[in-house]
């Protein structure tokens, strides 16, 4: 289990140093990242549900679940932001 965490840790972190600045990317990719995105975490959120619905309810797990869904939350406004700026989404 704690291998587990501590490899989803590491997973995250690179994924925060690769991620590209929403400001350069095109209008295309814009769209696409914040679909996959969006798909990201109506997953992550269902997943959440049902740990904490599970008897075997792992804490660990479950903050786990929590930071990634808080990352892709602020990554969904950033993009939601730009695409705004450019005409692109309308709230």
């Amino acid at each position: 289990m704690r291998k587990l965490l501590t490899l989803l840790i590491i997973l995250l972190l690179v994924g925060c140093y690769t991620t590209m600045p929403v400001h350069t990317m095109s209008d295309s990719q814009l769209q696409h990242e914040y679909l996959e995105k969006s798909s990201e975490l109506a997953s992550e959120e269902s997943q959440l549900q049902i740990q904490r619905q599970s008897k075997d309810f792992q804490e660990g797990m479950t903050s786990s679940l929590i930071y990634t869904i808080s990352e892709l939350r602020e990554r969904l406004t950033a993009l939601r932001i730009e695409m705004s700026k450019r005409g692109l989404y309308a709230p």
